[in-house]
Formats: C-alpha cells, sequence, structure tokens
C-alpha cells in the first residue's frame, strides 16, 4: 500500500499501531491543540456526526513522529 493514498480509519490505526477509536480521539484533541489539520491529515466522507474518515498517512506518520506529549508539571 503506498502511503501517499487515503486510507479508512481502521486501516490508518492498524499502520501506526493504534485502536481505531484511540486515533479518532486523537484527533479531536491534536485538532483542537492546532496539530491535526482537515485536508491535510484526514477529510470527513459526509456531513453528519457519525460519517467516516480518511487519513492521509504519510502526514500523520509525520506528525505523530514529531509530536510529543505535554509533560505533566507537579
Amino acid at each position: 500500500m503506498s502511503t501517499s493514498q487515503w486510507v479508512s480509519t481502521s486501516n490508518a490505526a492498524k499502520a501506526l499501531g493504534l485502536n481505531p477509536v484511540t486515533l479518532l480521539r486523537k484527533r479531536v484533541q491534536l485538532e483542537k491543540d492546532g496539530f491535526l489539520k482537515p485536508n491535510i491529515h484526514y477529510i470527513r466522507t459526509g456531513q453528519t456526526k457519525n460519517c467516516s474518515y480518511l487519513w492521509k498517512l504519510d502526514a500523520l506518520e509525520e506528525l505523530l513522529s514529531k509530536w510529543k506529549a505535554p509533560k505533566r508539571s507537579i
């Protein structure tokens, strides 16, 4: 599979070693924080709340390789 193609959530999650639900949860947080961009990293297949997502795997892999989780200060 070419990583420059749009792939389903389940295929993207499998390639990244994540559960599909985890990937969708990360989408919400990373988009809110300004890291994940629609039409660059993912697209929605419809306008409804429960539509499917397609992921640009190479862009997503690049983003996740550079992204570091915030450190919690105690």
